[in-house]
């Protein structure tokens, strides 16, 4: 990665960029010039927003927020969204094994919630649930009862999730 000494220095690379890769998708390809530019700037912005946004509390490592944008897309809008807690950063640490050894579990019904959002969103973390009860009796509890605390939210029992998991800690 090139280090710039001036935001000049690196606004004439990315120009340079775009010509040299709109140049090539245009001679091989019958795309537009509006349609090659405006991909070219949106795959720029994505991954502009892949290395520099972070969670303020949950920061990644560049590296490991590029692995994460290529094993699991849209992961990190997940990782970024300020309104989801420890909870849901310690299901993603440790479904995608990042080895940040979060082992926070949700507090309340809302956390809980974003939790039961985040494995509909990602099925694929179902599989690796087993890993997630190694992490604390109350993330074993909770993966224990499950589905009830799931129809507990669906059918608006809120009251009773909030005393169940005020209980677990």
């Amino acid at each position: 990665m090139h280090c710039y000494d001036t935001l000049a220095q690196q606004e004439t690379a990315v120009t340079e960029f775009y010509q040299i890769h709109a140049a090539q998708l245009l001679a091989e390809t019958d795309l537009t010039l509006e349609f090659v530019s405006t991909k070219l700037k949106d795959d720029f912005y994505q991954l502009i927003h892949i290395l520099y946004n972070n969670h303020p509390d949950y920061p990644l490592p560049i590296n490991q927020r590029l692995q994460l944008a290529q094993t699991t897309p849209n992961i990190l809008t997940w990782w970024d969204e300020p309104k989801h807690g420890a909870a849901v950063h310690t299901l993603i640490d440790t479904c995608e094994e990042l080895d940040l050894d979060l082992t926070a579990h949700p507090s309340d019904p809302t956390e809980l919630q974003h939790c039961i959002q985040l494995l509909k969103t990602f099925p694929k973390y179902y599989s690796k649930l087993s890993n997630i009860t190694a992490l604390s009796t109350q993330w074993e509890k909770l993966l224990q009862d499950w589905d009830l605390l799931t129809s507990s939210l669906e059918n608006s029992e809120t009251e009773a999730v909030f005393l169940y998991l005020k209980k677990q800690q």
